[in-house]
């Protein structure tokens, strides 16, 4: 069920055709987002000083819950750093 609304939303949120520019990847599942509706829907957060979009509510939590790991994370965050907002 969860993965069935994440989907209506993504379907939402996707623009298939839609200029590259107004597109951007989803940090937490590599959806292709549109920004512009992201940004309508509130699907937006915003981690050292960078705004990300996300394709679902489900995708904004999981990013909120930990945005180290979703941003590089090989490279952005420490253990510790991860989990501090």
């Amino acid at each position: 069920m969860q993965f069935a609304r994440a989907n209506q939303a993504f379907a939402g949120l996707c623009g298939g055709g839609k200029m590259g520019w107004l597109m951007v990847q989803d940090p937490v599942c590599d959806r292709e987002v549109d920004r512009q509706r992201a940004k309508a829907a509130g699907l937006t957060s915003t981690y050292k000083g960078q705004t990300y979009y996300f394709c679902s509510p489900e995708c904004l939590r999981e990013f909120e819950s930990c945005p180290g790991l979703h941003i590089n994370p090989t490279l952005e965050a420490t253990p510790q750093e991860a989990y501090a907002g």
